[in-house]
């Protein structure tokens, strides 16, 4: 019985967190998009897909970023260091 009560709960629990994982992605690309409203849309379009590819790496970037400012730097500043850093993984998703 406590077996069937700890199942239903986990499942219940990683369903929370996939919910929450889609609604922080959802606010980033908000975000990104609200940022990029004079970019060519051939380019927000591909930086869209990049995010729905990959939104964990999105969210990481704009955690650090988020640091860099409070430690202050600049927003720029913290947007180049922190994408020079994922450079790669950015690349690949661009692609």
């Amino acid at each position: 019985m406590f077996d069937k009560a700890k199942g239903m709960f986990n499942s219940a629990k990683s369903k929370a967190k996939a919910g929450k994982d889609k609604t922080k992605a959802f606010a980033i690309k908000k975000m990104i998009k609200s940022q990029m409203k004079d970019m060519p849309k051939d380019r927000r379009e591909k930086m869209e897909r990049a995010i729905d590819a990959n939104p964990e790496l999105f969210q990481k970037m704009a955690k650090e970023m988020k640091q860099k400012t409070k430690n202050g730097q600049t927003q720029m500043s913290a947007m180049m260091e922190v994408s020079k850093k994922y450079r790669g993984e950015l690349q690949k998703l661009m692609k």
